[in-house]
């Protein structure tokens, strides 16, 4: 049975560049001479980028984690997913990521060498920007460190599970059958997995015929003799797939 890809968005880049880019490009393009007397409001500048830059790890940190909930759910029921793509793909962000980074430390480079000729709080500052930055870099890289363990476990439980022994292939071969048996006949055509909040929801589709797609009372009361059957066979598997009904067009029947 194929299944519908489970969407999950693409990783998140740390926003080190959207952050700390509005203070280090002001810094390079301000004279060393004439940068003193902006301090007080380049260390606002700063304070805010690093206030801000707190508040985006949480974000992502929550963003992420509730995507590889859903993921390691999926997985454990049995759903085949390309980790090793995943990993290739936070890999791709990672290394934008590092260039973007580079390339802010970069332009403050010639600046801190006119600083320390100028005055020593400013060297101090740009010191202090640069540390800030590669912390925040750290921050982030940490972050992604215990997303690629997760994503390893994940491949290693899923290389461990038989293919046709996942809940969600018991799941799909019992619901077909009780189907079957309930409406007399009824195609599956695929199985949608969606999300909801930080859990995978599993939805079977099923053709049935125009008349009886029309009839939701007696669509409601073969769906119940359906999940009497799956009852009797396996009641952990009650519920456990959502059910969505669609018209037979001709060419199908």
């Amino acid at each position: 049975m194929a299944y519908a890809a489970l969407a999950i968005d693409e990783f998140q880049g740390s926003g080190a560049g959207q952050l700390f880019g509005p203070v280090a490009k002001a810094l390079a393009q301000t004279d060393a001479r004439k940068m003193s007397a902006k301090l007080a409001e380049f260390e606002a500048v700063l304070r805010q980028a690093n206030a801000e830059g707190a508040m985006m790890l949480n974000r992502i940190r929550s963003s992420v984690s509730a995507k590889l909930n859903v993921l390691e759910k999926a997985s454990a029921d049995g759903l085949h997913l390309d980790i090793r793509s995943l990993g290739e793909r936070l890999n791709a962000v990672e290394r934008e990521d590092a260039a973007e980074i580079d390339s802010l430390l970069k332009e403050l480079g010639p600046l801190s060498k006119q600083a320390r000729q100028v005055s020593p709080d400013l060297a101090h500052f740009l010191k202090v920007v640069k540390e800030d930055i590669e912390a925040y870099k750290e921050a982030y890289i940490n972050e992604r460190r215990s997303v690629r363990a997760r994503l390893r476990k994940m491949e290693e439980r899923a290389s461990r599970m038989p293919k046709d022994r996942g809940k969600i292939e018991k799941a799909t071969k019992l619901y077909s059958e009780a189907l079957s048996q309930a409406f007399g006949y009824a195609k599956l055509t695929k199985i949608d997995v969606q999300t909801e909040g930080d859990l995978p929801v599993y939805v079977m589709k099923i053709q049935v015929s125009p008349a009886l797609y029309r009839d939701a009372k007696q669509l409601v009361s073969l769906e119940r003799k359906a999940e009497e059957i799956i009852e009797s066979k396996d009641p952990s598997l009650v519920g456990f797939l959502a059910i969505q009904y669609e018209p037979m067009t001709s060419a199908a029947t």
